[in-house]
């Protein structure tokens, strides 16, 4: 992702944000339905509301924790990204220089890596889908193969970020720069994404079932 503006504070307003749009969203249900209908939902559906904010309240800490790490993320990123520059387009250009955000790309078309670009909000939709998909089918589901399918589909899911990155550069050193931010950019994380776990868990979920 090329963006232009800065985002300084960026892990202490993720962190922020989690509390306020719980109050937010408790609010706002409790204006529509009221108190009352409030209590008699949680006394109906105590369990699966107990589960839901404990799904909800890991994902979004496992999201902080990814946060706070995500320029060692990035770093990493942009560094296999410009090998496969240097292999296929030419002389690439990484510019590690910047405390804040890496630099990767090949004139005319070199990316700033944010937060956003970096694989991190894929990550965490990779392992709330997986937590998702195999809660489905939890009791026939062995644990210890369904930990090592979600590292090793952690490990896919960065070479998808990899080449999506690469995807995207490879289009504005090719084409051109406005082709690579207003088409490619746009276009290519989605169908990455939704292809790799479509074919991930189609072959994964074969090999965690118990048998």
């Amino acid at each position: 992702g090329a963006k232009i503006e800065q985002s300084h504070g960026y892990v202490e307003a993720k962190a922020a944000r989690l509390p306020l749009t719980l109050f937010g969203l408790s609010a706002l249900f409790l204006a529509l339905f009221g108190l009352s209908f409030a209590r008699r939902l949680i006394s109906m559906f105590r369990k699966e509301l107990a589960v839901s904010f404990a799904f909800f309240a890991f994902v979004n800490l496992l999201g902080l924790v990814f946060y706070t790490n995500w320029l060692f993320l990035g770093t990493f990123t942009a560094r296999v990204v410009a090998k496969l520059i240097g292999l296929t387009l030419g002389k690439p250009v990484l510019d590690l220089s910047d405390p804040e955000y890496p630099i990767v790309g090949r004139e005319p078309f070199v990316a700033i890596i944010y937060p956003e670009c970096s694989g991190i909000q894929s990550l965490l939709l990779f392992t709330a889908l997986f937590l998702l998909a195999a809660a489905v089918d939890l009791p026939r589901i062995a644990r210890r193969k369904a930990l090592l399918a979600y590292l090793l589909g952690m490990a896919g899911m960065f070479v998808v970020t990899v080449l999506r990155i690469y995807f995207i550069i490879a289009a504005g050193v090719l084409f051109s720069v406005d082709f690579a931010i207003q088409f490619v950019h746009s276009t290519i994380s989605l169908l990455l994404f939704v292809a790799y776990f479509a074919l991930f868990w189609r072959v994964a979920l074969r090999r965690i079932r118990k048998h």
